[in-house]
Order: C-alpha cells, then structure tokens, then sequence
C-alpha cells in the first residue's frame, strides 16, 4: 500500500527554473565616488558574515538613544569597507544621505547577485539598440 502516492520516474529537464545559480558570477560591480572607481568585491562565507554583523551593528544604532553621528559614520564605514577595500573614514564622512542610501543599496544589490543581473540586462539591451 502506498500511502503517499509518490511517483518515480525521471526528472523533467525542461521546467521553469525560478533562479538560476549557476549563472551567478561573482564579479566585482564598480561605482565611482570622489572622482575615483571602487569596486565592491565578491565576498566569500566569513566576509559575508563580518558584512552581516556590521549590519547588525548599524541596525543596532537605530534603537539606541545616545547614538552619536560619529557612530553612525563607524557603523556605515565598517559595512562598507566589509565589501569594499578602497573606501575610506572620509569618503563616508563626505557622503550625502543620498549617496550613503544609494551605496547601501548597491552593496546589498551586489551580495545578493541583483547588482550583476541588472548589468547584464543593461548590456544586452544596449548590444541590442547598437546592433
């Protein structure tokens, strides 16, 4: 007696795939601040998890209190240098509020892999309007 009712048989290699993970190349996405170009880097495991705990430790600020500016600027620096080699305590410091949302962002775009489909999908439409 089958109580599941589960089937057998090969798998269907034509299906609709919701992601495709092997296309998922980690390349580094650039962005130009202060007149130079950085590149937000791919991240292995434990950079992720420093990435994630200096998340952790700028979401942290939001309940405290006594936050300082000066905090703030540590906690974004420390999230961004995570990802980010070239980066610096000054250039964060001379950021917008725009341009520190828009590089927030951008690095959480980049770890999760929209950064680098966005790309693509611009490349291609550009190699389509040229052609």
């Amino acid at each position: 007696m089958n109580l599941f009712n589960l089937r057998t048989g090969k798998v269907k290699e034509q299906v609709n795939v919701v992601s495709d993970l092997d296309a998922m190349i980690a390349d580094p996405v650039p962005f130009r601040f202060g007149g130079r170009v950085h590149k937000i880097k791919p991240i292995s495991v434990m950079e992720f998890y420093k990435y994630t705990n200096a998340l952790a430790m700028l979401m942290g600020l939001k309940d405290k209190q006594d936050a300082s500016s000066e905090d703030m600027l540590d906690a974004y620096y420390n999230l961004f240098k995570s990802v980010c080699d070239t980066i610096t305590h000054s250039d964060i410091q001379s950021m917008s509020t725009a341009q520190i949302a828009a590089l927030f962002k951008l690095t959480v775009d980049s770890i999760s892999g929209a950064a680098q489909a966005t790309n693509e999908v611009a490349t291609n439409e550009k190699k389509n309007f040229t052609a």
